[in-house]
Order: C-alpha cells, then sequence, then structure tokens
C-alpha cells in the first residue's frame, strides 16, 4: 500500500510540475527525480522509517552523483490519505519553485528581492504549509512593500501564530510538524534563515515547558544552536524598517 501512495505523490508531482522545464526519471519504485539542466530533485521513499524525502543536487554535466541535500521531509505510512499526499506535494513543489539555494533567481527577478528578502520569503512560504492563513498576509506583504520584510514579518504574524499553537487542545501532531520543519530548514538552508529561525522564533519560545516540548522534536545540533543564540537575543537581527511602501491600501 506505502508503494501505491509514492506512486500517487509522484503522479501529483508530475501533474504540478508539468510544463516547468523539468525531465521525470523512475529509477525504481521508492525513488523519483526531477531535473533540468542545472538542478536534479529526488523524492525518496524509506519505509523502514515510514518517511518521504525531498533532495536536490547541482547537476553537474549530466550525470548525477551521491552527495545529495535533504530539503524536507515528511511522514508517509501506510494510512496515509490523499489530502495528505496532496499536502506534500504541494509543500515538495513549493520548495523546488522557491528553495533560495537553487532557484533564488527565479523569486529574485519576480520581485526584486534581495538574497535576505528572498530567503524569508522562502521561511514564509514553508511556515504557510503549517498555517495556511499565512498565505493571504504573505500575499499582503509582497505587495505592500518593495522588499519582503522578513524579521518584522515574523514579528508580527508568524511568532504569534506559533505561541497561540501551545496553548491549542490537541495541538501536539501539528507543533511536531512545525519544529521538525524548522530543524530540517536550519541543517539545509543559508545563513539568513538560519538567523531569522533562531533568533526571530526560537528565542521567544522562553518558557520551560515549551521548551521542554520543543526539545522532543528537534536535532540535537538545532538545539545547541538555539540555546547558543540566545546570549543575542537583545540583538536586533537583520531588521529592515526602511522598505518604501508601493502603495496604501483603502479602508
Amino acid at each position: 500500500m506505502i508503494i501505491k501512495n509514492f506512486d500517487n505523490l509522484f503522479n501529483a508531482m508530475c501533474e504540478k510540475l508539468n510544463n516547468k522545464g523539468f525531465s521525470v526519471s523512475r529509477p525504481n519504485c521508492e525513488t523519483a527525480l526531477f531535473y533540468n539542466e542545472k538542478i536534479v530533485y529526488k523524492i525518496e521513499l524509506c519505509r523502514e522509517d515510514c518517511k518521504v524525502y525531498l533532495y536536490y543536487q547541482n547537476k553537474d554535466e549530466n550525470k548525477f552523483n551521491d552527495d545529495w541535500n535533504r530539503v524536507a521531509t515528511w511522514l508517509f505510512e501506510d494510512t496515509i490519505s490523499m489530502k495528505d499526499i496532496n499536502m506534500i506535494c504541494t509543500d515538495f513543489t513549493d520548495v523546488i519553485y522557491h528553495s533560495p539555494k537553487v532557484s533564488s533567481s527565479y523569486t529574485q527577478r519576480k520581485k526584486g528581492y534581495s538574497d535576505k528578502g528572498a530567503d524569508a520569503l522562502f521561511l514564509a512560504n514553508r511556515l504557510a504549509n503549517i498555517f495556511p492563513e499565512l498565505r493571504k498576509e504573505i500575499f499582503i506583504e509582497k505587495e505592500a512593500y518593495s522588499e519582503f520584510r522578513g524579521s518584522v514579518f515574523i514579528k508580527e504574524n508568524i511568532l504569534p501564530k506559533i505561541i497561540a499553537l501551545f496553548s491549542e487542545n490537541n495541538s501536539d501532531k501539528r507543533l511536531e510538524k512545525l519544529f521538525k520543519l524548522l530543524s530540517d530548514l536550519y541543517k539545509s538552508s543559508s545563513l539568513n534563515i538560519r538567523s531569522l529561525i533562531t533568533m526571530g522564533i526560537m528565542n521567544e519560545i522562553t518558557e520551560d515547558d515549551k521548551i521542554n516540548k520543543v526539545k522532543k522534536y528537534i536535532s540535537e545540533d538545532f538545539c545547541n544552536a538555539w540555546f547558543a543564540a540566545q546570549k543575542f537575543k537583545n540583538e536586533n537581527f537583520s531588521i529592515n524598517l526602511n522598505s518604501k511602501k508601493k502603495f496604501l491600501f483603502k479602508n
């Protein structure tokens, strides 16, 4: 059954990436490749762990090698629903469209953002898979400002949702998904994104009960980076308050 579910994920991604300039290869029943002249992405099923992974590597003279960078992970059990498969597909293709490591030029050509702005937008888009209401707020931010204000957007739009999630009933699964996502992003992303995660989000989690819960879901390296960043808690981290508004919304 899990192979059939992986087939469904593969087919959904093929449909999403159709006419986007990617070739497709299926080396075996647990692996699929999506690639163009510069980049290759791999989705891989691990039946032992009941997880599915998304990797990428820069393409070197039409050859693939064993040096893969993991950028996303999802639980992938026999009982997974088609709704969940479509959500994973959306997340994986969102990474492919917006990853600053491999396609930041796409984002910058579209909006003219700096590296920091593109990285912040990438992070916000990833977190919108946990908090769907962020999509409207991201749209407003992009339309209102010439530069995506990463630290301001996190403080005003993302952080309140994360803090509120701790108080919601039956929120453990969403918390686990959120902090495993942040842990994976910290491992694989740029210094800009690491700074936004540690200093913009993690440093604002201060209560012992919340800290102990989060520690269950994140890697040891990410946990160490979090505690190391606490010494800079009161520092100003890459806040850009000088972006000019493009227009004012009317009431």
